[in-house]
């Protein structure tokens, strides 16, 4: 099964702006979802690719494997997401470089 990925950053805007530089790179997806506020790319494996922004509740509910932290965010920054790792058997936690 492919992993559950989440790019959070301070804002839902700057979430985005990720996701959509990463979608040239996603040359094996399934299905790229560009709706306002449901943005997903899904991977044939199962896998997917979400932009979650701190200052939304849109990553409520969502089980993940890996979060990436953007721009220079602490895990303290992202403890209200954080929880999403629970359910993964492999959680992991990347960071990006500060803007």
């Amino acid at each position: 099964m492919g992993r559950r990925v989440l790019i959070v950053a301070k804002t839902r805007k700057r979430a985005v702006e990720l996701w959509d530089e990463a979608l040239p790179l996603a040359t094996d997806a399934h299905k790229v979802r560009r709706a306002k506020g449901a943005e997903r790319i899904t991977f044939q494996t199962g896998g997917i690719l979400v932009p979650v922004g701190l200052n939304s509740t849109s990553y409520r509910g969502i089980t993940a494997d890996t979060v990436y932290l953007a721009d220079g965010l602490t895990e303290a920054d992202a403890a209200d997401v954080l929880p999403a790792l629970s359910a993964s058997a492999e959680p992991a936690i990347l960071h990006g470089d500060a803007a």
